[in-house]
């Protein structure tokens, strides 16, 4: 924990509206204690316990000096969000890789990973500033990874970019995925700050106000395809190119839900997200052997920018929740969670999927 910057424990703990301290049990202390669990593989209250109990000795060398009851450790969980826990164990476990790699600890600090081992990946995310994309480029910097935050307003992705980290680098970069001769710049100084590229995640992408499909105008048309689809290419094109070198990569390309069926009054937007996954598809197929991966995240509705143009048109967040068979929304967490998965080596053996993540609307 003492090598682990105050600012990452800071930057976890606000981003989900945690309190830096709970009645008698320091915040710090209750991320050790919920990290230990969760490397033991122990998940109720009275299994804490136990093994806190057990393992007074170690837990004292973490600094924890008093003993942890299950009483506090209740307090302390109904005051904050379970995610602020994974995250920050991740970083631990991370970090104790590191430092306990030669020593025996009885336990496998690779094989109890508790989250997708994500750290030293390089990774390109696109339209990283706002929804979807902000969310998982904050949960890949979490887990370790280098990113390259690309988005055509750049500035909005420098609160991302951690404080005193060595072994990590973050940069934004001004992107119009839609211009090629941008793609093929960043792409280059991406490579070239992150010293390859293992990964990305191509996710910049726009909506068009609800209309009947004959009722759009066409520079609306065609800037939904720049964009939505041309762009999706484009950056494939390129970080295929790159990924042939090493043999390696995977790439998961935004696609929604509406690429997987109609949706009325957004005729253009769901051509270009069918578009996305046919193509997927196909390189998936094309570049399987190189030993690069393609897949199509397809989230439901979820709380982001983009969701606006459903809303307007007067599909309120009520009307698509009752959709829903899981009758809410997604947060765009919980679609970062399925696109790190992709992007990590858990799934290698997945390629050429349209994954949803939509709290079963596809199968209703």
């Amino acid at each position: 924990m003492d090598f682990l910057p105050w600012t990452i424990f800071a930057r976890i703990v606000d981003r989900y509206d945690g309190n830096h301290r709970v009645r008698t049990l320091a915040c710090t202390e209750h991320f050790r204690v919920l990290a230990f669990a969760q490397l033991t593989y122990r998940e109720s209250l009275r299994d804490i316990e136990a093994v806190l109990s057990a393992q007074s000795a170690k837990l004292y060398h973490m600094g924890i000096r008093a003993p942890v009851r299950r009483s506090t450790l209740a307090d302390a969980s109904e005051r904050r969000d379970w995610r602020i826990y994974a995250e920050f164990a991740q970083r631990l476990m991370v970090q104790a890789r590191k430092l306990y790699a030669e020593e025996d600890l009885g336990l496998d600090l690779q094989e109890t990973q508790m989250i997708h081992d994500l750290d030293g990946k390089r990774i390109i995310v696109t339209g990283a500033a706002t929804g979807i994309g902000r969310a998982t480029a904050e949960m890949l910097i979490s887990r370790g990874a280098s990113v390259a935050l690309w988005d055509i307003n750049p500035e909005h992705c420098e609160t991302l970019v951690p404080d005193g980290t060595e072994d990590q680098t973050v940069i934004c970069c001004d992107v119009d995925v839609g211009d090629g001769a941008a793609v093929a710049s960043a792409t280059k100084e991406s490579v070239a700050t992150l010293g390859g590229l293992d990964g990305a995640f191509n996710n910049a992408g726009i909506g068009l106000p609800s209309l009947p499909t004959h009722a759009v105008a066409e520079t609306d048309f065609d800037e939904i395809v720049r964009v939505n689809f041309k762009g999706v290419w484009l950056c494939m094109k390129h970080q295929i190119e790159v990924m042939q070198a090493s043999s390696s990569g995977s790439i998961v390309n935004n696609a929604s839900v509406a690429g997987l069926a109609g949706f009325a009054l957004q005729g253009p937007y769901t051509g270009t997200k069918h578009a996305v996954v046919g193509m997927t598809k196909a390189a998936a197929v094309e570049v399987a052997e190189a030993g690069i991966r393609l897949n199509a995240v397809c989230p439901g509705a979820t709380k982001t920018p983009i969701l606006r143009h459903l809303v307007e048109a007067g599909i309120t967040e009520d009307v698509l929740s009752d959709l829903t068979p899981q009758k809410r929304i997604a947060n765009p967490e919980e679609i970062a969670s399925a696109v790190c998965w992709l992007l990590s080596d858990q799934s290698s053996f997945v390629t050429g999927v349209a994954m949803p993540v939509d709290g079963g609307w596809s199968a209703n």
